[in-house]
């Protein structure tokens, strides 16, 4: 079944059209200032791709989520069933580790399909339904990229609750009073007695060894806009494993060189990207309809603009690659 796109979808002012894209692809910008689209080109190359291809995207976007539930569903109804039968704890345990991979691997690989799909749809290129069921080949490699990226976005809150187990193992009198503190609070205790929890909670944490700790853990939460930084850079790897073919490391290193000099952007599509889903949040969440579709074209949408004038690390995904090549 083919995506119905409108007639006018391969107008010249439904297809975007970045700012300086006459410039030949492999000459590398990234050295200087954001030389991607500014944020007001990228949303209105979306918006003008999202109304000319409305269904195609709707379709693509609620075809996934559609077949992702009704995947796990019967993954659940099946299991269960099997596990009914047999009645043996040790198949239990592996019925409930295969429904873990299901939960896991299902969503990942339909989310690489849907992003073929929404690569397609940017481009101007026909779709077909089947193309949400050909993320197959990209699974492994997004796996193992995504775990490297989840990784180092863990890092701080792992050192964190580290830091916090610490804190409570070396002083558990400090737990009960900041429970009890909380309590008197919101029982509306008299004054005299909050400033007396209050002292003892402050004594509780002048003590050296509690103070070292909550140093590391002030570290720690300050590292964590460092972090995010980080992974906003990262952030277009799953894009360059299917629209380039790249491997692991290749991946995350050629979002880092895409973003270099264009992070202002990327944060700014990213609030962009929120800042439309929660309008949809607000509409009584019928507004989702629309609005996560959209943005999941937008962020397609900036990882060709970052991409239009950057260098190919690999040979194209092979069902665009061809056309680029004729053109």
């Amino acid at each position: 079944m083919v995506l119905p796109p409108l007639p006018d979808d391969r107008e010249p002012a439904r297809a975007p059209a970045w700012p300086g894209s006459a410039r030949p692809r492999g000459s590398d910008p990234t050295g200087g200032a954001d030389s991607s689209p500014p944020l007001a080109a990228i949303l209105r190359a979306s918006g003008s791709t999202f109304q000319g291809r409305l269904a195609a995207c709707l379709a693509a976007y609620w075809g996934a989520a559609a077949a992702n539930w009704l995947l796990v569903t019967t993954c659940r109804a099946i299991l269960s069933g099997l596990n009914e039968l047999v009645g043996e704890p040790a198949f239990s345990e592996f019925a409930r580790f295969l429904l873990f991979l299901a939960d896991i691997l299902v969503p990942i690989w339909l989310q690489i399909g849907l992003n073929l799909v929404l690569l397609k749809i940017a481009r101007s290129e026909p779709t077909a339904f089947d193309d949400l069921f050909r993320g197959g080949g990209y699974l492994l490699t997004t796996l193992l990229a995504t775990f490297l990226f989840l990784s180092i976005a863990a890092a701080p809150v792992l050192i964190a609750h580290f830091l916090v187990e610490r804190i409570l193992d070396r002083s558990p009198l400090l737990t009960l009073l900041l429970s009890g503190f909380t309590w008197l609070s919101a029982a509306g205790a008299p004054p005299s007695i909050l400033e007396g929890v209050e002292s003892l909670i402050a004594w509780e944490l002048d003590r050296e060894a509690i103070r070292g700790i909550l140093t590391g853990l002030a570290g720690a939460v300050l590292l964590a806009p460092v972090v995010l930084a980080v992974l906003a850079r990262l952030g277009q790897f799953s894009y360059l494993i299917i629209d380039q073919g790249t491997g692991v490391v290749d991946a995350l290193r050629g979002s880092w060189r895409l973003t270099r000099g264009r992070f202002a952007t990327v944060i700014a599509v990213y609030f962009a990207y929120l800042t439309i889903n929660c309008a949809g949040l607000l509409a009584l969440c019928v507004g989702w309809i629309f609005t996560l579709p959209m943005t999941s074209l937008l962020l397609v949408m900036t990882y060709l603009a970052l991409s239009e004038r950057a260098p190919v690390w690999a040979p194209s995904h092979p069902e665009t690659g061809e056309e680029e090549a004729a053109a």
